[in-house]
């Protein structure tokens, strides 16, 4: 779906798939073969990621959104967000796995850590945060 949104706003197929990277709990998916040809088209060209922790994929491609759905509780941790924060000005960080105990960080957690910076999202629901009396 990422894929056709992003062909929709002008960008051709490759170039999208240039642009996304895909990195589960264990690592970066930088191998083709999989079978799955969306999968081996957005992994293509990236076999130096692969198994690469989430955080030396953010060093090497410096992202400006992080979309969770792994349902996987905290891998959004401090080291990943601070880095997501000082590659880009307004890092987009989407929690989207559910129920809560799963996301992937929580909103505090990301405007904390990115000093307020971070445009957040989630798939669960989340306590209002209040950052320097805001």
């Amino acid at each position: 779906q990422l894929l056709d949104a992003m062909e929709e706003h002008g960008v051709d197929r490759k170039t999208a798939a240039e642009r996304l990277f895909l990195v589960d709990y264990t690592g970066a998916v930088g191998k083709t073969g999989s079978g799955d040809e969306l999968k081996d088209m957005v992994a293509s060209g990236k076999e130096a990621l692969d198994g690469k922790p989430l955080a030396q994929v953010i060093d090497a491609v410096k992202p400006t959104l992080l979309i969770g759905c792994t349902g996987k509780g905290g891998l959004f941790d401090e080291e990943v967000v601070t880095k997501m924060a000082a590659g880009c000005e307004r890092p987009a960080i989407f929690s989207l796995s559910n129920p809560t105990a799963n996301s992937e960080c929580t909103a505090e957690e990301a405007y904390v850590w990115t000093q307020g910076k971070a445009i957040f999202a989630a798939g669960s629901p989340m306590p209002e945060v209040v950052l320097e009396g805001k």
